[in-house]
């Protein structure tokens, strides 16, 4: 088996894992949220502690699988062009930092100033 099939195979393998944590990670996380009420949320995060943390493990998972598909894609595609490659994985890359940056703020909702009249 040569390289590009050893790698082609395992980046399919990796869009399968992400194909089964992204669900989990968007279904578990939105689920107890409520959010005009935080101690309703507060009692349902201590209530579910379990399941909040295997949401934020899930995401954790997404970000880290992520990283990795963009050092293997950037190994297939370099043979074909360096520099697109590279153009590439740093655009996937800026997708992961936002990724990572809405995990940290997922679940604020940012509220309106009252007008003014």
């Amino acid at each position: 088996m040569t390289t590009a099939t050893r790698l082609a195979r395992s980046i399919g393998a990796l869009y399968l894992s992400l194909a089964v944590l992204g669900p989990v990670a968007y279904l578990v996380s939105k689920e107890g949220f409520v959010f005009d009420d935080a101690a309703a949320t507060a009692s349902w995060i201590s209530a579910n502690e379990l399941i909040v943390r295997l949401g934020h493990l899930a995401e954790f998972g997404i970000i880290a699988v992520e990283i990795v598909l963009i050092v293997l894609l950037y190994r297939l595609m370099k043979p074909v062009s360096k520099d697109w490659s590279l153009i590439a994985a740093l655009a996937r890359f800026g997708m992961v930092d936002r990724k990572s940056t809405r995990l940290n703020s997922s679940h604020v909702r940012t509220s309106r100033m009252p007008s003014s009249a």
